[in-house]
């Protein structure tokens, strides 16, 4: 995902939002879709913002954001799906929404396995993928202008990867995060969000093996208001 011609399997240049939680990963300067605990079925729409936004978001905004909106869980409900394709595709997914008195939420969990392309003779290209996923999401309303979101979810597996960081990795990734909502009239409004993500891998290279980790705090808050009609 990228944007102005800027493609590249790890873009740096775009960011990337899910609710508002950064998805950007400080090793690969870039996002590795496979390690987010999202599914295609929980989006509700993608938010696009072009240009420059470094200031704003981070050096890695300079093309521009793309912010995924998850949807909101429903009243009741459960939700399957099962996927078998060439190259032993395997994937399959199953969500399950619920409601009691004044908390809503959702857990989704999926599987997804295949083996990849084929790579030519004497090319190294592994782009495997055997990841597990398991995402939740849910809201309390407070009252009838404020509400608390909370959300988190887990990666686990392992996957292929480019050459150059060693040909799979294991993967154990997850997130946690709160945000509360404040509706002060019809033209202000008022939040704060807390978020954690911790990415854990471990490198396997024909040469050896190794660890890195990426761990990331984040407090925001923000207050939207008309200024004048």
């Amino acid at each position: 995902v990228s944007a102005r011609g800027f493609n590249d399997k790890y873009p740096a240049r775009m960011q990337v939002l899910v609710d508002g939680r950064s998805v950007y990963s400080p090793l690969y300067s870039g996002v590795l879709w496979n390690e987010v605990p999202l599914f295609i079925e929980d989006i509700e729409r993608i938010e696009i913002m072009r240009g420059p936004n470094a200031t704003l978001y981070g050096a890695n905004a300079v093309c521009g954001i793309a912010n995924i909106i998850t949807k909101k869980p429903k009243d009741k409900g459960v939700f399957t799906r099962g996927v078998y394709g060439t190259n032993n595709t395997q994937a399959g997914m199953i969500r399950v929404d619920e409601r009691i008195d004044k908390v809503s939420y959702c857990l989704s969990y999926g599987v997804n396995h295949d083996t990849g392309y084929k790579s030519p003779e004497n090319l190294n290209r592994p782009d495997f993928d055997r990841t597990h996923k398991l995402a939740a999401r849910g809201q309390y309303e407070i009252t009838d202008n404020s509400a608390l979101h909370f959300s988190g979810g887990i990666v686990k597996g392992n996957m292929g990867l480019t050459p150059a960081l060693g040909d799979s990795s294991g993967v154990f990734s997850q997130f946690q995060m709160i945000k509360y909502d404040l509706d002060l009239s019809e033209d202000s409004s008022f939040f704060v969000n807390v978020f954690h993500n911790d990415v854990k891998y471990n490198f396997n290279s024909i040469v050896d093996s190794d660890n890195a980790a990426t761990r990331q705090y984040d407090v925001e808050f923000g207050h939207s208001f008309v200024l004048a009609e």
